[in-house]
């Protein structure tokens, strides 16, 4: 299952991702800058650091593409 996370740098959203990469589910996201202090994001996590009300609906639903799952943690 693709999972998209809205915080995935957060508290919960990085446990979410954390449990769900571990399960073997690709597991994408965004949180804004500036990455937490100390916070080892695990490779197989695809985080970009942006604030997503700044992009467009069109590139918002480019990075919604093909997900599965939708997780707003912010």
């Amino acid at each position: 299952m693709k999972v998209f996370i809205v915080g995935i740098t957060g508290l919960l959203g990085f446990e979410a991702a954390k449990i769900l990469s571990e399960r073997g589910h690709e597991v994408a996201g965004v949180a804004l800058p500036p990455n937490p202090q100390g916070l080892e994001i695990p490779k197989k996590l695809d985080v970009h650091l942006l604030d997503i009300n700044k992009k467009s609906d069109e590139e918002v639903l480019k990075m919604l593409k093909g997900v599965d799952c939708f997780i707003f943690a912010a």
